[in-house]
């Protein structure tokens, strides 16, 4: 008697990998619009973050509410009744007054980085290089770029918690 073995195939990991993006570059944003920080208080509404960040009503409580589902962010209420705070992870690497604050790397990856990706296809067809000597510039160097200090980037710390950041 012959046994068989279904195996079912689905785009579950080329979808997630295909629109990784969207998770990275909300991460990304709160970082950059200091966000994280801004909670290392307490709880704010979704009012106090709008007046807080700048944002316009339209999409505000779609990023807060992507930044829960991450689990960067937790939520009691819903739309206007909902007040935020930082998960524990958040609060711990990405408030910005914190010594182990690894956002640093993070917003030089948004600022710098995220750019040239978006060149990747022309790069891999063309062998040329898609960084800033691309336009005639000098490549930067992580101290050129401010990134070591005024990102509060801690190349130290950054290095003793890597093993616990990456789950070893």
């Amino acid at each position: 008697m012959k046994s068989t073995i279904e195996i079912s195939i689905d785009p579950s990991k080329i979808m997630q990998v295909g629109m990784g993006f969207w998770a990275s570059k909300t991460l990304l944003t709160a970082i950059n619009m200091g966000l994280f920080t801004h909670l290392s208080d307490g709880e704010m509404s979704g009012k106090d973050i709008q007046s807080a960040l700048g944002l316009h009503n339209r999409s505000l409580y779609d990023f807060l509410d992507t930044l829960v589902a991450l689990g960067f962010l937790e939520r009691n209420g819903l739309k206007e009744t909902a007040s935020y705070s930082n998960a524990k992870d958040s609060a711990l690497f990405l408030d910005k007054n914190k010594r182990s604050y690894v956002g640093g790397m993070l917003e030089m990856a948004n600022n710098r980085l995220y750019p040239f990706w978006n060149s990747l296809e022309k790069g891999l067809r063309t062998g040329k290089p898609q960084n800033e000597t691309r336009t005639g510039g000098k490549p930067q160097s992580d101290k050129s770029s401010g990134f070591s200090k005024a990102a509060g980037y801690d190349l130290n710390l950054q290095i003793s918690l890597s093993p616990w950041v990456k789950g070893k």
